[in-house]
C-alpha cells in the first residue's frame, strides 16, 4: 500500500496538456508519478482507490499492488 500522489491533488487545469511551457508540464508531472510509475514499468499489478478529500474537496487515493499475476487480490479488495 502506498500513496498514489507524491503530492497533494492539483486543482482543475493545473496540469493541462494545452501548457505552452513543457518543462512545467513535465515538472509537475514527474513530481506526482513517484509510486504509481514503478508498478507501471515492473507491470505489477496495482489500483488506486479513493480514501479521503482535502481540505480544497480533492479527492486523495491510496494505491494497493499485489504480486506479479495476482490481480485476484486487488479485485477482492474492492
Amino acid at each position: 500500500m502506498t500513496p498514489t500522489m507524491c503530492t497533494p491533488p492539483h486543482k482543475l487545469g493545473k496540469v493541462s496538456m494545452m501548457r505552452t511551457d513543457i518543462e512545467a508540464f513535465r515538472d509537475i508531472v514527474d513530481g506526482d508519478i513517484g509510486f504509481t510509475m514503478l508498478f507501471n514499468a515492473s507491470g505489477k499489478p496495482a489500483m488506486s482507490v479513493p480514501l479521503h478529500w482535502s481540505g480544497e474537496g480533492l479527492p486523495v487515493g491510496v494505491q494497493f499492488a499485489a504480486p506479479f499475476g495476482d490481480e485476484a487480490t486487488l479485485f477482492r479488495l474492492v
